[in-house]
């Protein structure tokens, strides 16, 4: 027969490992939203995709944005006021979630997390993104507008 003192103590042996786990996976839960912030620059490294069309360049006005989907990223492709145009990576650099243009703002704008981008230069103006939009070269041709190189 086992003497109490061995009992009592693997009782605390598995209660004591079993708050260390809980803990750690407690740890673990609230570091992720940090970790994944912290993550996010590999979603700022923008490299031209191959190239891809987008509409007719009569079918994007003055102060319109178009999406379009390349191979492993979105773009959003926008004709300036001046009608110059511009195209960048759609993915937010905070978190990935895709810009939009808001034309009554002049600013490119991520719903999640309240982020804004100049349209002209991607660059962050507000919230909680640090880093530009990658640019994306785009050209019109043949009276169609394509994106990457």
């Amino acid at each position: 027969m086992a003497a109490p003192s061995d009992t009592t103590s693997s009782r605390r042996d598995v209660l004591g490992a079993a708050s260390v786990a809980v803990a750690s996976g407690a740890v673990a839960l609230a570091a992720w939203p940090v970790g994944r912030y912290l993550a996010a620059p590999g979603l700022r490294t923008a490299h031209a995709p191959s190239r891809v069309e987008v509409c007719a360049d009569a079918q994007l006005a003055p102060g319109q944005m178009r999406l379009a989907r390349a191979a492993d990223a979105t773009i959003a492709v926008l004709r300036r006021h001046d009608g110059s145009l511009v195209a960048f990576v759609a993915s937010c650099t905070h978190l990935g979630c895709t810009v939009r243009f808001r034309a009554d703002r002049d600013d490119l704008h991520c719903g999640c997390h309240g982020a804004t981008f100049d349209p002209v230069t991607g660059a962050p103006r507000s919230g909680p993104a640090v880093s530009p939009l990658g640019s994306i070269p785009v050209e019109v041709r043949d009276g169609r507008i394509f994106v990457g190189t």
